[in-house]
């Protein structure tokens, strides 16, 4: 068999697309053999090499080890043919990898995320204005911003170009949106009107959404930019309670609760406070409030903890409410839904059924208690 048959042989695993678009990891170890069969008799076959590296860097690895093998082909190929955007943006991608998975110190990682940066640009000089290659090098600068405080303001802004840029060439990237969403966040300024941009990061959030519904944290940035976007009505003197609510809901379709979630929890639960404190008592603040308990004690279960104090704080809340608003459907109605979500279904319907009572026709309430009642006898 010759080089050319193997090389064959690997381009055709690794054009066989299977869960999420790309390859299987037997199709890409199958394309790794295939390719070191191939520079066993030609270590300097720059096809076999980038073929190699590219499968390596697919293939996920949680120490480094294979991006750093997928660098070492790619810093060959570059060698052997300068001008290749392929051998860049592979040596660029496997850096970024390193990046994400290996232990580095802090000084490491800027110093790894630097030649990132300098792989994308080296590679956008040879395919000026290529999408793809425009968004990794703002992900990477993205990245060091975090890192590099001092520098934190020009690396957001060179991100946020090379964001603008490929969304205008490529606009139904999700992965793309989200990360402008989140750049502009980043970015708000410490004083001065902050509306416009949160809106923007929020019309980003939401056109991502559609495109990559299950990302993790998508609904939880959204959550805390809501908030605060629904914080800075309030200030100026504009009914927000359905950003508040939209916001609690949002947080509450996370599933991926990790820091982002955590942060984002706490950010739209200060908020609640401070509104606690300036409409107290208030009728449309109370079932947020009993929302955002709800979430919180599904986010304890989550994490293993024991959930009944948030559980009981959102029902005090209701009951609080009925008792300053005897008369009121909705307090009933909300009563009734924090009965059901902590798992009194039956005592729910009944608070529900005394809602249509007093308002015949509350909007989605007899479809509610229909579909709680299936549900428990199911």
């Amino acid at each position: 068999m010759n080089d050319n048959d193997a090389l064959d042989r690997a381009r055709d695993h690794l054009s066989r697309p299977a869960d999420g678009g790309i390859p299987s990891k037997r199709d890409l170890r199958a394309a790794i053999a295939a390719c070191t069969e191939a520079l066993r008799r030609n270590p300097d076959d720059v096809r076999a090499l980038l073929d190699r590296g590219t499968a390596l860097v697919i293939l996920p690895s949680m120490d480094g080890r294979r991006a750093r093998q997928a660098e070492s082909d790619f810093d060959r190929a570059i060698q052997l043919e300068p001008g290749s955007p392929l051998a860049w943006g592979g040596r660029a991608a496997a850096r970024f990898d390193r990046s994400k998975v290996e232990d580095l110190s802090g000084r490491k990682r800027i110093e790894l995320l630097r030649t990132v940066v300098d792989d994308w640009s080296e590679c956008l000089r040879i395919l000026p204005g290529e999408p793809h290659n425009l968004s990794a090098r703002a992900f990477a600068l993205h990245d060091l911003a975090l890192l590099v405080p001092e520098d934190r303001s020009a690396l957001l802004g060179r991100a946020m170009e090379d964001l603008d840029r490929s969304l205008a060439l490529l606009p139904v990237n999700g992965d793309v949106l989200v990360l402008r969403g989140t750049v502009r966040l980043a970015r708000l300024p410490a004083s001065g009107d902050l509306l416009p941009a949160l809106e923007a990061s929020l019309a980003d959030y939401e056109r991502a959404l559609p495109l990559n519904p299950l990302r993790g944290n998508l609904h939880a940035r959204m959550a805390a930019a809501r908030a605060q976007a629904g914080a800075l009505r309030f200030q100026r003197g504009k009914e927000a309670w359905g950003d508040f609510s939209r916001a609690v809901r949002e947080i509450d379709s996370e599933h991926e609760h990790g820091p982002v979630f955590e942060d984002a929890l706490d950010e739209i639960s200060g908020l609640l406070a401070s509104l606690s404190e300036s409409h107290p008592g208030h009728p449309r603040l109370t079932p947020i409030l009993s929302a955002l308990h709800f979430a919180r004690a599904r986010a304890a279960e989550a994490r293993g903890q024991d959930p009944r104090a948030e559980l009981a704080a959102a029902l005090r809340l209701c009951e609080d409410t009925l008792r300053l608003h005897p008369h009121d459907a909705g307090a009933y109605a909300n009563y009734g839904q924090a009965l059901a979500a902590a798992g009194r279904v039956e005592e729910g319907c009944r608070e529900l059924e005394e809602a249509l009572r007093i308002q015949p026709g509350l909007p989605g309430i007899r479809e509610l208690i229909d579909r709680l009642r299936k549900n428990r006898r199911d």
